[in-house]
């Protein structure tokens, strides 16, 4: 099975090949430091491009097309389902050759949009109240009158 948004591939418009499918690289930060040794850092996943042609056929060619063009010119995030394989892509690059008035084969690139955006940075306040519950936490307190709250100053020599 193939389905791009709501537009499904049937019978022999279902590509041989499709490139690209689950494959990709590690985004990687590499720090070359001196005498030779290396700190490398995985930044997470970048999924390659999907990419197939095909052909399609019939009287309603050139709805068909246009439907797969819509895709494309809207710009936004469709679900590919090849198989079992889920994927939230955006249309890349949609080319057609039409042929006859039944017949066109076409090219085109998905971009796979990653499903683990990465969250915004906590600010500095809900860090600081982070180490507070868990220093509460360790004295046996809790963030609700314990033995420290975020309002309480602590004086004199701690050393």
């Amino acid at each position: 099975m193939l389905l791009l948004g709501s537009f499904l591939f049937a019978d022999f418009e279902i590509p041989e090949r499709i490139r690209g499918l689950l494959s990709g690289k590690q985004m990687l930060a590499i720090k070359r430091q001196i005498g030779g040794a290396r700190v490398i850092d995985a930044m997470g996943p970048d999924p390659a491009d999907i990419a197939w042609s095909g052909r399609l056929q019939g009287g309603d060619l050139v709805a068909r097309l246009g439907q797969l063009a819509s895709l494309r010119d809207a710009g936004q995030a469709v679900t590919l389902v090849c198989d079992s394989v889920v994927l939230t892509v955006v249309i890349g690059d949609f080319n057609v050759d039409y042929e006859r008035p039944y017949q066109g084969t076409y090219d085109i690139r998905l971009v796979v949009q990653p499903d683990d955006t990465p969250s915004s940075p906590a600010s500095l306040d809900d860090l600081v109240g982070a180490d507070m519950d868990s220093g509460n936490q360790i004295l046996g307190g809790s963030t609700t009158g314990g033995a420290l709250d975020a309002g309480t100053t602590v004086s004199g020599n701690l050393a």
